[in-house]
């Protein structure tokens, strides 16, 4: 016998990380914002994660960097035209082991 459904209640929260992730998998941001909706209908409180998460993905490798909040910076969304642009432009990161401490 299956149980009755039952609401949810209480807090939900939205990591950084997985959210993030869904927008470079080539989900549109309208995904997670429909996502946050829902939330906010079946939850009391809808908790984010703050700060940022860059992403640098490419055949050679990939780069990511977690940011907190920087105070007297607004969050913004990227949009897909930003991801586009973003895409169109190479990155190189150096990586090497350490020779002098503290260089």
């Amino acid at each position: 016998m299956l149980a009755p459904f039952v609401t949810p209640s209480g807090d939900v929260f939205f990591p950084l990380a997985s959210n993030a992730h869904a927008l470079l998998a080539g989900g549109a941001v309208s995904s997670v914002r429909a996502r946050l909706k829902m939330a906010s209908l079946l939850y009391r409180r809808v908790l984010l994660e703050g700060g940022s998460m860059t992403i640098q993905a490419g055949p050679t490798g990939t780069f990511v960097a977690r940011q907190g909040i920087c105070s007297g910076t607004a969050p913004a969304w990227q949009t897909s035209w930003d991801r586009s642009r973003g895409q169109q432009t190479p990155f190189a990161v150096s990586v090497a082991r350490e020779a002098t401490p503290g260089v």
